[in-house]
C-alpha cells in the first residue's frame, strides 16, 4: 500500500515539475526583446517599435537606434537585414560580432544604423535569440515618396558615404536602389554596387567604380573589391560649372563628358566639385560634393542629381 501511495506522490511531483517547466518555457517575459527608435524627418529617437510602415521622402536620412535585450537567459544571436525587391542585404550579424564585440554574455546589445531612404520600398527585419533558443523579431517597412522635380531636375537629400575605416557609415552606393550599402550588404550583392568611397594617400578623397585598380587595393574591414565576382565598371567625369546649384547650366556638358570618359574614379574631390557618372547598366546621373570630413576614418557627403524626362 505504501508503495502505491509513494508512486502516486512521485507521479504528482513529476507532473508538477513538468507543468512548471512548460510554464517557464511559455512565459513571454522570459523571451528576449527588441526596442527600436529612429531619428528622421525632424523627430529624434522616436519609438517605432509598434510601427509597421514609415513613409519618407526618397533620399532622406533615417538612423535606427536598436537595443536587443535578454530575457531569462543570455543572448546568443542578433541580426538585422533589409529586403528590397525580394533581395536580402545583411546589415548586422552576430557571427560577425563574435570577435570580442558580441560575447554572448551581455545583458543587452546596442546598435546604431544610419541609412537613407532608397528608390524602392525596403523592409527591415530585426531578430534576436537567447541561449535557450527563445527568439523575438520585428519588421518595419520604409516606403519612399518621390521628390518633386524642379525645372526637370530632382536634387536628392545629401547622402553620406564613410571612408574605408569608418565604422558607422556604409562606403558603397547603388544607383538603381538609391541606397548606401554597408560592407556586409555590398559583399553579399556586389552586382548592386556602382561606386565606393575611399581616402588614399595620393588620390585623397575618391569615389571609384568596383572595377578601379586603385579601389581594389583598399581594405574595407576584411573586404576588398578585388575579391568580388562582379565588379561594375562605372565611369566618371568631373566638370567645373559656374553655378553648381543650377543643374540646367551644366547637365548637358557633364553627361556628354561622361559619355566618352574612360575614368573609373573621380579623385582629389573637394567641396563644390561636380561629378557625372555612367553605370555599367547605362544609367547616367551626377552628384555635387557637399563636404569632405577626415581621412581614412572620415566621410564624404554628396548630393545626387537626376534629370526627369
Amino acid at each position: 500500500m505504501n508503495h502505491v501511495i509513494m508512486g502516486a506522490m512521485l507521479f504528482a511531483v513529476s507532473v508538477g515539475f513538468a507543468s512548471c517547466e512548460k510554464d517557464d518555457e511559455d512565459n513571454p517575459f522570459d523571451s528576449p526583446t527588441i526596442a527600436v527608435k529612429a531619428t528622421y524627418d525632424g523627430a529624434t529617437n522616436k519609438d517605432v517599435s509598434d510601427a509597421t510602415t514609415i513613409e519618407l521622402e526618397e533620399g532622406s536620412a533615417i538612423t535606427f537606434q536598436i537595443r536587443f535585450s535578454m530575457g531569462a537567459d543570455k543572448l546568443k544571436e542578433v541580426h538585422l537585414k533589409s529586403t528590397i525587391s525580394g533581395k536580402s542585404y545583411p546589415i548586422l550579424d552576430s557571427v560577425e560580432l563574435d570577435k570580442g564585440v558580441f560575447n554572448k554574455g551581455e545583458k543587452y546589445i546596442d546598435f546604431e544604423y544610419p541609412t537613407n531612404v532608397g528608390a524602392s520600398e525596403e523592409t527591415f527585419t530585426f531578430t534576436t535569440k537567447d541561449t535557450k533558443d527563445r527568439s523575438s523579431s520585428f519588421t518595419l517597412t520604409i516606403k519612399p515618396k518621390t521628390k518633386q522635380s524642379e525645372g526637370g531636375f530632382i536634387t536628392k537629400t545629401i547622402t553620406l558615404l564613410g571612408a574605408q575605416n569608418n565604422a558607422s557609415h556604409g562606403s558603397f552606393y547603388s544607383v538603381a536602389l538609391g541606397k548606401v550599402l554597408t560592407i556586409g550588404a555590398a559583399k553579399g550583392q556586389p552586382g548592386d554596387v556602382d561606386f565606393a568611397y575611399f581616402y588614399g594617400s595620393t588620390n585623397e578623397a575618391t569615389i571609384c567604380a568596383p572595377s578601379d585598380t586603385d579601389g581594389q587595393t583598399i581594405s574595407y574591414g576584411t573586404v576588398k573589391m578585388s575579391s568580388w565576382t562582379i565588379k561594375n565598371d562605372t565611369k566618371f567625369a568631373v566638370v567645373s560649372p559656374a553655378d553648381k546649384d543650377d543643374p540646367a547650366t551644366w547637365w548637358d556638358e557633364a553627361i556628354t563628358a561622361v559619355g566618352t570618359s574612360r575614368d573609373t574614379k573621380a579623385n582629389l574631390l573637394s567641396i563644390g566639385k561636380v561629378v557625372a557618372f555612367k553605370t555599367a547598366g547605362g544609367e547616367v546621373g551626377a552628384f555635387v560634393v557637399s563636404n569632405v570630413s577626415g581621412t581614412q576614418s572620415g566621410s564624404i557627403s554628396i548630393q545626387l542629381v537626376e534629370k526627369k524626362n
